[in-house]
């Protein structure tokens, strides 16, 4: 039986989900086949059957709304077929770098039928996105390239050769912007209120005690409001685990100092010692610029460590 050579071509159409729980994405595409008809069987073949097909996807639809599902012209011998379809596919994802985190999907398209393979091209633009490409997932911004990876996927029957998949590698960026509305600005923002607390003239030091606690409890809100949004799988250890921990712990140190300044102004009151209210004074200032110095150093360490991968992940789609 003879070979048939398929020369095959990608074009995504639109990102319909990205679905973390189950780990894999649905989009909807054009597989876009070309080949030249076999003379011998030419009478015998039907040119509307997909001749391309998703390797290794959990499920395939048609998915022709104002196109027929499968469309097929002829050139000469070539026969050119675009199938319109809705794909779900699996996906690993990595959650270490949330909500800084690239996932990538790697799709292998190969042929529908057991005497056909893929010809070999180096044309970049055989995977694309198409010009009216719509997103209704707006977590994520998606680019497609073409990967080489011509592994084999199977055995063509009575050709005694492998296989070959079109490697179409779809990189997932998740936006930042929610994330920076979400956890990033709530948080860090308490995390002031509880530093300028400090400011609070000893005299109405019962009153920065509550400010302390109540900032403290609105901080361990929005932590936990933050992290129902977070992919259920991601697990402790992500980039945004650690961000909600250190202001945690800052939060937490204001509570503390609170109750440690107001414990020394009582007792210097208690015992009316002038010299132990002015080392409470002078304490509270070196709390002041303390820990303003360790806050600043930990969102500079926090943003050096992780905002470089990011930004990686944007001058590799440019």
């Amino acid at each position: 039986m003879d070979v048939v050579a398929i020369h095959a071509q990608f074009a995504l159409i639109s990102l319909l989900e990205v679905s973390e729980s189950r780990s894999e994405i649905v989009f909807s595409c054009f597989l876009k086949a070309s080949w030249i008809a076999d003379q011998a069987h030419s009478g015998q073949e039907d040119p509307f059957k997909p001749r391309l097909i998703p390797a290794g996807a959990r499920r395939v639809d048609n998915a022709g709304f104002l196109t027929p599902v499968v469309s097929v012209h002829r050139i000469g011998e070539r026969f050119h077929q675009v199938a319109m379809v809705t794909v779900t596919q699996p996906c690993g994802f990595d959650y270490g770098l949330f909500p800084f985190d690239t996932q990538t999907c790697l799709i292998r398209i190969s042929p529908a039928r057991a005497d056909a393979t893929l010809a070999r091209s180096e044309n970049a633009s055989d995977v694309q996105v198409e010009p009216g490409y719509n997103s209704f997932q707006h977590e994520f911004t998606a680019r497609v390239q073409k990967a080489e990876d011509w592994s084999p996927v199977g055995a063509a029957a009575g050709a005694g050769q492998p296989h070959e998949a079109l490697a179409v590698r779809v990189r997932l960026r998740r936006r930042l912007w929610p994330q920076l509305v979400r956890l990033f600005a709530p948080s860090g923002l308490l995390v002031m209120a509880s530093w300028l607390a400090a400011l609070i003239p000893a005299s109405l030091i019962r009153s920065r005690l509550p400010i302390t606690i109540l900032s403290l409890l609105t901080l361990l809100l929005a932590c936990d409001t933050a992290r129902q949004s977070e992919p259920a799988s991601s697990g402790p250890g992500t980039a945004g685990h650690v961000w909600e921990t250190g202001c945690l712990l800052f939060s937490l140190v204001s509570v503390l100092e609170a109750v440690l300044d107001m414990h020394l102004l009582v007792r210097a009151v208690t015992r009316g010692d002038p010299a132990a209210e002015r080392t409470e004074r002078r304490g509270a200032r070196i709390y002041f610029w303390t820990y303003a110095l360790s806050w600043t150093v930990f969102c500079l360490a926090y943003w050096r460590a992780y905002v470089p991968s990011w930004r990686r992940s944007l001058d590799d789609d440019e």
